[in-house]
């Protein structure tokens, strides 16, 4: 029988599992991706953050339905699900900003930004659920 955390750092596994699967995910299908696509190094940063970005939403609603994460924060889950959600849209917005440049006129400070601006959007719920 499964027995709930009672301690908030009793949830690190699952949080870990949420924040490392998705990363993994993302660096193996960016390998791949650049073996039938050659495209710059700011280009594959940009298309990186971006796909950080969407991993956050299904990351951060999965972070959130944890049956210890919901024990841990009451009531007070969905809020930092909505905070999460929004930090995670946000962060989207600003990469799809930066994606409609024309490859040729990318720079590499706005091809890092996107990157951060994804790492943020995917660290931000973990970050959330561990700390607070």
């Amino acid at each position: 029988m499964l027995v709930p955390p009672t301690q908030p750092h009793d949830n690190v596994a699952g949080l870990l599992t949420s924040l490392i699967v998705p990363i993994a995910a993302s660096v193996v299908m960016q390998a791949l991706e650049s073996l039938v696509e050659s495209l710059g190094w700011r280009v594959r940063l940009v298309r990186t953050g971006w796909d950080l970005c969407m991993l956050a939403l299904g990351s951060a609603a999965g972070i959130f339905v944890l049956p210890g994460i919901v024990q841990q924060f009451g009531s007070k889950a969905t809020l930092w699900l909505a905070i999460s959600l929004v930090i995670s849209f946000l962060c989207a917005t600003l990469v799809m900003h930066i994606r409609k440049t024309k490859p040729e006129k990318l720079t590499g400070p706005q091809a890092v930004c996107a990157l951060l601006l994804g790492g943020t959007a995917l660290t931000l719920p973990w970050y959330f659920a561990l700390y607070f």
